[in-house]
């Protein structure tokens, strides 16, 4: 069986340059007279209401409007004649703040679960079961028999992945709908973090000179469905072409799996004789960046922009493929910033810290990765004199930082209020008590009124995996 190549070269679209391709600030968040709102309300008094309920700095507050209008950019692209044919499903690991979760399911989206406990989340929080799709490299036998019994749709990652689906399918006598997550070797992505990358050389996915094997064994077993063919390349992707290549990849693999006899030739004993009628779906994963530099320069697309480049190679396609996409970071990204409280300025004549009772263990990005969140004063100043310093917490590490080398105002009064820009994706979700430190809340705005979505961590809670035991 020969199959296609990943292409040696990536071919970028060609973009737009008007305001519509790059926003510098998503228009739930900005400022109005100079203080920082999300959506009608302003995050002084914001803080100022928290704090009267006993909940302090740092807390993350997300504009609902944003979240509905990232999930529209995808989902409004969608023809009215391919509304059958493609599903967007929101990935949880993001943020699987049930809050946000019952927003994305009222506008339509599916989900995608990378363990039994967000599988749990999204059937709890009225995902339907064949809108939900479940991935993993190392699936733990509940989950499978968890995925199976609920008829989850779920990713093949290994051959022993298959054959303990298999053993799943058994047990239960119930059918599995199975996609084969395929390891595609694309260029390497400069722009992906190596963290980041899912394809070649990453622990994710099915070697393409595994697919056959893969293949025997589902043919070979009467309750494994094959229904698709899955490819996520990686995180922070800028350029939708990338994405558009890897759906005409997994549709000319599509083709050449649906040619794959239906009698094996290296076994004696005859297959599955009804082919691959049901392999009808490609899913390109997710991975769409978004613009945490906020200097103006378009440094990533808009989701709308990605659907309509999808949608045309989609319909150019020789077999009527259904399509499914991942994303996360560009449905909650740019909707919510981490309001901190600057507790003082410190430093000498070569280096200055701005210190924040937020840390690395409430926003790890930074540390992990050395990523950049654009930070700002919640209320600013006119004319004021700025310098350059490092944002950091007060974390027992000397790699606890939110952001290097930021011009900031020089005398920041201490308890001002300070934003930490795009932080509503990997942001609360890989939180830690790291030092004993509570985790920060969430807030959810939805125009002049807002509610908290998870409250703050006390020492009682973080106490009492310790006393409730034996």
């Amino acid at each position: 069986m020969q199959y296609p190549s990943p292409p040696t070269q990536l071919h970028k679209q060609t973009r737009k340059t008007d305001q519509s391709s790059s926003l510098v600030a998503p228009k739930m968040l900005e400022y109005v007279n100079g203080v920082l709102h999300c959506e009608d309300v302003d995050l002084v008094t914001l803080t100022e209401g928290l704090g009267a309920r006993g909940i302090p700095t740092p807390y993350f507050v997300y504009s609902e409007g944003q979240i509905r209008d990232n999930a529209n950019g995808y989902l409004s692209e969608i023809p009215p004649d391919l509304r059958d044919r493609i599903v967007a499903g929101y990935a949880l690991k993001a943020n699987p703040n049930p809050g946000i979760l019952g927003v994305l399911r009222r506008v339509g989206m599916g989900a995608v679960a990378v363990s039994g406990a967000e599988m749990r989340l999204a059937r709890r929080e009225g995902f339907p079961p064949h809108l939900i799709m479940f991935n993993g490299n190392g699936k733990d036998t509940w989950e499978i028999l968890y995925a199976v019994g609920q008829g989850c749709l779920m990713n093949i990652d290994s051959p022993f992945d298959a054959s303990r689906i298999a053993l799943a399918c058994d047990e239960l006598a119930t059918p599995a709908s199975l996609f084969i997550r395929v390891k595609a070797a694309f260029p390497q992505l400069d722009s992906v973090h190596s963290y980041n990358r899912t394809s070649a050389g990453s622990k994710f996915g099915v070697a393409l000179d595994e697919v056959e094997e893969i293949l025997q064994q589902i043919k070979s077993h009467p309750r494994m469905k094959l229904i698709g063919l899955h490819s996520h390349l990686g995180s922070t992707i800028k350029d939708t072409s990338t994405l558009v290549e890897n759906f005409r990849f997994l549709a000319r693999l599509g083709d050449q799996v649906r040619k794959f006899p239906t009698k094996s030739s290296l076994k004696s004993s005859p297959l599955r004789a009804d082919g691959w009628k049901d392999l009808d779906i490609l899913n390109i994963g997710g991975g769409l960046g978004i613009d945490y530099q906020r200097d103006g320069s378009p440094h990533a697309p808009l989701p709308s922009d990605l659907m309509r480049h999808v949608v045309s190679a989609l319909r150019e396609a020789a077999f009527p493929w259904r399509l499914w996409l991942e994303p996360g970071r560009s449905i909650v990204g740019n909707a919510a910033v981490l309001v901190t409280r600057v507790l003082g300025v410190k430093g000498n004549e070569t280096k200055r810290f701005a210190v924040t009772d937020a840390a690395m263990t409430d926003l790890i990005r930074p540390s992990l990765y050395g990523a950049y969140h654009h930070i700002s004063l919640v209320v600013q100043g006119q004319h004021e004199e700025s310098e350059e310093m490092d944002v950091v917490g007060g974390v027992c590490e000397s790699g606890d930082f939110l952001g290097k080398c930021r011009r900031l105002p020089r005398s920041i009064p201490a308890g001002s209020l300070a934003a930490i820009w795009d932080a509503g994706a990997y942001g609360a979700v890989l939180g830690s008590n790291y030092n004993l430190r509570p985790r920060a809340a969430e807030v959810l705005v939805a125009g002049q009124g807002w509610r908290v979505i998870r409250r703050r961590e006390t020492f009682d809670d973080l106490v009492r995996l310790y006393d409730e035991c034996d």
